[in-house]
């Protein structure tokens, strides 16, 4: 839960320069250099920290939970179109999903940057996404059903 609210406010959480926002943040509000250092305690400064900054949880009870099976339906499903793209040539890097969404959500991202993974996509825009790709299917004529 931290990585993704770090991500959501614009911190890499991969990044290890002591400096960078992510790092700076753990350090000030956590005490640690590290969130595999935090007791319960700082995990939930953390979390307040970052609720604070504006970021919004999407997980409410079960809804919007990733499942063990690679993410929700719809993540799934983004997946699913995008590789069907991707098999019928219309698309020429399977790996390019990341970029083509990041592109795509900037309108709808807080900071404007847009989202790369699909699992991390607000369910509304899960919801628009989808309808991109399955036009976007329909105009190339590929069946992803």
């Amino acid at each position: 839960m931290i990585h993704i609210g770090a991500k959501d406010r614009g911190m890499n959480p991969q990044d290890k320069d002591p400096d960078s926002l992510y790092r700076t943040m753990l350090w000030v509000v956590g005490h640690v250099r590290s969130a595999a250092d935090l007791d319960s305690a700082g995990r939930q400064a953390i979390l307040r920290h970052l609720k604070a900054q504006g970021w919004k949880s999407q997980q409410k009870g079960h809804r919007g939970r990733q499942s063990k099976r690679g993410g929700t339906p719809q993540s799934r499903l983004i997946h699913h179109i995008w590789n069907c793209l991707d098999d019928a040539d219309v698309v020429h890097n399977r790996d390019g999903l990341g970029t083509w969404l990041q592109t795509n959500t900037k309108k709808e991202h807080p900071q404007g940057i847009g989202w790369k993974t699909p699992e991390f996509l607000p369910v509304k825009v899960k919801n628009r996404v989808i309808e991109q790709l399955k036009k976007w299917a329909a105009r190339e004529g590929v069946k992803w059903e």
